[in-house]
């Protein structure tokens, strides 16, 4: 998670949404709503990219 944070803080989105996206493949205790309320990673709420991965893993965890 540190990562993805790390890689909004400079900008560099793509990355950041690469990250994230691995941490939710994964079993452990990232979830959708975690993610969406960390003010550290506002920047990609906005992006598309961002908000197809959301819906991604909410539909994999039945979380619509």
């Amino acid at each position: 998670m540190v990562m993805a944070q790390v890689n909004v803080l400079i900008g560099n989105y793509d990355a950041a949404i690469d990250e994230l996206d691995t941490l939710l493949s994964i079993e452990n205790w990232y979830t959708t709503n975690y993610i969406e309320a960390d003010p550290l990673l506002d920047p990609l709420k906005d992006l598309p990219r961002f908000k197809a991965l959301m819906k991604k893993y909410k539909q994999l965890h039945g979380r619509q």
